[in-house]
């Protein structure tokens, strides 16, 4: 019996056995049949549809899906606008791929972005794709930019980027301002060469940057901000920027026309985004730059510092002009600018003023970018009036030539606005003064208005300065000296004291 139950045990083991492996192979011709036959294909399509639509924010439709053992074919369309084709080889046991892609999207605007990120035109990209779930090799090429765009991306199970490569060779300006809506402010040429790499939780890598045979395109300028430029300045442009221990080393050159601006040493913390840096910033006519600063202006600057930016932007230097050099510093929209060394007629000479004054002096100015209006002073010392009309004026009335005097003490201060400068004036020498209260210059007229008090000794004239600044008008009102004069002459003569009380009430 023993062996009976033995025989029997074994039948049943065996039956065991069959039935359990007819199910697992019942089971694997199922899947199969799912996964890789046309009818499953066709059952797995609106779940693959659904689940990829689940991770875009937008219309997806799967309209061809082909699986089978070692292929995929794939053909998707995202929002009516967008064209996804893949076309691979794989492998199951590897869970490795190996295949081609293309990607055409024909308004870069229906992509289902956020306001701040929204794009236009459009993009054609195509390339190879391998690699397996653990590491994912890309790279294609592009024409968004109108040149050449190769790219090579490295994707760690199928999430992180680890590293990456970029080279577009003479990308047009134009495109790629158009890309973040922004209209073509400048039309030419760029190269960029971007080769960066995520070592652990550190990216390393390096980026180089060229714009060539480029200007800036007046039309678009005029039409869209509010400056306005006469010519399309020419202008080139070229960094380099290392990254290494979480640091980004930048080296800048700009040049164009108006002006140049270099940079040895920018460095920005990629963990807190701060900056900080040096910079050069070279202006050899000053009239070129009228178009950004708003005012007519001539001569040289030439202005070098450092700039940095954390939780507040603070930027400071040193300017050297053709009246002279300042020290200022920018904190946030706050200016401050304090000068030692101002020659007050090549300032004037700056302004296309007329040089009516020789001296020396200090200037301190404070000043809100933010709210356009500020407040400046400015002392000067052993100043000489210049000939001119007004000298000439009172020499005549006065009989005395203010020219030949040396103001030891010539003090301005004053309010600025966004349209005007509001000022007080007070000079001295040893036997004048001349003074003006609250007189006016009109920045967006250019235009003064202004009365001036002109004392010799004990004799003294009212002036009204007005009109353009460049060639203003002069008139002196000398009535009260007249008036006076005359009294005193007449007191001299009339005895009467009857008489002098009359007099006395006609001046």
């Amino acid at each position: 019996r023993t062996s009976e139950n033995r025989g029997e045990h074994m039948r049943k083991s065996t039956k065991i056995i069959f039935y359990s492996l007819l199910t697992l192979f019942i089971l694997a011709s199922a899947i199969y049949a799912l996964l890789f036959s046309a009818p499953g294909n066709r059952i797995l399509r609106p779940v693959i549809e659904k689940a990829l639509d689940s991770r875009v924010s937008g219309k997806l439709k799967l309209i061809n899906f082909k699986l089978s053992p070692n292929a995929i074919k794939l053909l998707i369309n995202m929002n009516k606008n967008s064209i996804i084709k893949l076309n691979a080889k794989i492998d199951l046991f590897s869970e490795s791929i190996d295949g081609t892609y293309s990607i055409n999207i024909k308004k870069l605007s229906n992509l289902p972005l956020s306001g701040a990120n929204k794009l236009s035109g459009s993009l054609k990209t195509n390339g190879h794709i391998s690699g397996n779930w653990k590491r994912l090799y890309i790279s294609g090429k592009s024409d968004i930019f109108g040149g050449i765009t190769k790219y090579k991306i490295t994707i760690q199970r199928l999430h992180a980027l680890t590293a990456a490569k970029v080279y577009i060779k003479a990308g047009k300006i134009s495109k790629l301002l158009a890309v973040k809506l922004i209209p073509s402010y400048i039309n030419g040429l760029f190269n960029i060469y971007a080769n960066i790499e995520m070592k652990g939780d550190k990216l390393t890598g390096r980026i180089t940057t060229k714009v060539y045979d480029a200007a800036l395109n007046r039309k678009a300028i005029n039409k869209n901000l509010k400056i306005k430029i006469n010519r399309n300045y020419k202008l080139t442009f070229a960094s380099k920027t290392i990254i290494q221990k979480g640091f980004a080393k930048t080296q800048v050159e700009f040049k164009s026309n108006p002006a140049d601006i270099s940079s040895k040493d920018i460095k920005i913390n990629l963990a807190d985004k701060s900056m900080k840096g040096d910079y050069v910033i070279k202006i050899p006519d000053l009239q070129k730059i009228e178009f950004i600063i708003g005012i007519p202006i001539r001569g040289f600057a030439t202005a070098s510092g450092t700039i940095s930016k954390g939780k507040r932007l603070l930027v400071s230097g040193r300017l050297f002009f053709s009246a002279g050099s300042a020290r200022y510093r920018l904190k946030d929209a706050l200016l401050k600018v304090n000068s030692d060394n101002i020659k007050s007629s090549k300032l004037l000479y700056m302004l296309f003023y007329p040089q009516v004054f020789r001296s020396r002096g200090k200037i301190r100015l404070l000043y809100n970018l933010k709210q356009k209006k500020g407040e400046f002073s400015g002392k000067f010392a052993d100043g000489r009036i210049e000939h001119g009309l007004l000298t000439n004026l009172i020499k005549n009335i006065l009989h005395f030539d203010i020219t030949g005097e040396i103001y030891k003490k010539t003090e301005i201060s004053g309010n600025i606005s966004k349209d005007a400068i509001t000022a007080n004036l007070d000079m001295k020498s040893s036997i004048t003064e001349i003074s003006s209260k609250r007189f006016k210059i009109d920045l967006n007229k250019n235009t003064i208005n202004s009365k001036f008090k002109i004392a010799v000794k004990k004799q003294s004239v009212l002036a009204n300065i007005y009109g353009n600044l460049k060639s203003p008008k002069i008139t002196v009102d000398a009535s009260k000296l007249i008036k006076s004069k005359i009294k005193k002459r007449l007191n001299k003569i009339i005895r009467s004291k009857a008489l002098k009380k009359m007099i006395k009430k006609f001046f």
